[in-house]
């Protein structure tokens, strides 16, 4: 399989060569008698390790602070996944998390021996689609999120006397780099 990348401030070469690879596989298909596919998708800029790596090491630094104020081991994952929740950085679940959390709930009280009705089991997913909250994905965040973000990252670490939750200027330029690419 052939990717090509296309970038409009390239100039007319590329599609020069697009143009050339389509046609020959034109020619390919007429004389073998098998057909082709051809697909067309939007640029996205993927993340390498040096662009993300920053709000990474800050949530690893951050396990490790959280384990040592909470007591309970903090792996990188749970830092995420507190630190969004702590900074804000949520969404309203969808209908298919509102439904696990429903069924997580039941059958938490059926392992407690309680059982609940049709009628309750609706009700938890009703509630549950009121006011059940999820973390974003860093993923997804714009220049603006992750900036605000780390910043709060940072004054959370002033505050605690944690003096290692800052990033290098080089380390924040990459990543503020990257999401106004990618924004």
């Amino acid at each position: 399989m052939d990717n090509f990348l296309y970038d409009p401030k390239a100039g007319d070469e590329q599609l020069t060569i697009i143009n050339q690879h389509l046609w020959q596989l034109v020619g390919k298909s007429k004389s073998t008698g098998k057909g082709f596919e051809v697909s067309f998708k939007e640029k996205r800029i993927s993340k390498s390790w040096d662009q993300i790596k920053g709000i990474y090491r800050l949530c690893g630094l951050l396990a490790i602070r959280f384990t040592e104020t909470y007591g309970s081991k903090f792996d990188l994952e749970g830092a995420k996944t507190h630190i969004k929740f702590h900074l804000g950085y949520t969404r309203p679940a969808t209908d298919e998390e509102c439904l696990t959390e429903a069924l997580n709930e039941k059958y938490r009280l059926q392992s407690k021996g309680e059982r609940i009705s049709v009628e309750q089991f609706n009700a938890l997913i009703a509630s549950f689609k009121k006011d059940l909250i999820k973390p974003k994905s860093f993923a997804d965040a714009t220049l603006e999120e992750m900036a605000k973000l780390i910043d709060e990252i940072e004054e959370l670490g002033v505050k605690m006397d944690w003096p290692e939750m800052k990033l290098e200027s080089h380390e924040k330029r990459a990543m503020m780099e990257f999401y106004g690419k990618s924004s």
